[in-house]
């Protein structure tokens, strides 16, 4: 956690460095080089919640194209893509009711199956390699779709 308000930190830090008014800035000569700043990184093809690096910007960079069941807020985790969920007494099982206005870009609503394919697809398609994940393999167990807005996903460890 302590690491993740870091990076916040250090990213808002980078972002609050630009909006200081500079009035040399006005009139630089015209004989200056532009200020190149490259990133890591590279071209990984289109954009997809699968292929980024976990630990890197690339979460946030998916955040802002890919929704999820739930966002972490000040208070704690508030709804999303599920309006509601269900945490068993051992931790193992989630149950999400997902929202019903959802629709895809192309009119069709976002289904439980949707959902189950997704975690179905991330557990063969795993994100960038991570040395802090190594051995830790796919910690869903098992995905159940109960109905067309309410999907189980049970996991190895509370």
């Amino acid at each position: 956690m302590n690491c993740f308000i870091f990076i916040i930190i250090a990213v808002m830090c980078v972002n609050m460095s630009g909006c200081i008014f500079n009035k040399k800035s006005e009139k630089a000569s015209a004989d200056q080089q532009p200020l190149v700043i490259n990133l890591e990184g590279g071209d990984w093809g289109y954009p997809t919640p699968y292929g980024h690096y976990q630990r890197g910007p690339g979460i946030f960079k998916m955040q802002l194209l890919f929704d999820s069941l739930l966002q972490r807020g000040e208070e704690g985790l508030i709804p999303w893509l599920a309006e509601q969920w269900e945490v068993s007494s051992d931790g193992k099982e989630y149950i999400f009711t997902l929202r019903e206005d959802v629709k895809w870009h192309d009119g069709q609503n976002l289904t439980a199956e949707d959902v189950k394919f997704s975690f179905s697809y991330f557990a063969v398609h795993p994100p960038v390699f991570d040395k802090l994940q190594e051995g830790k393999g796919n910690l869903v167990a098992a995905i159940e779709v109960v109905d067309e807005h309410t999907v189980k996903i049970v996991v190895e460890t509370a």
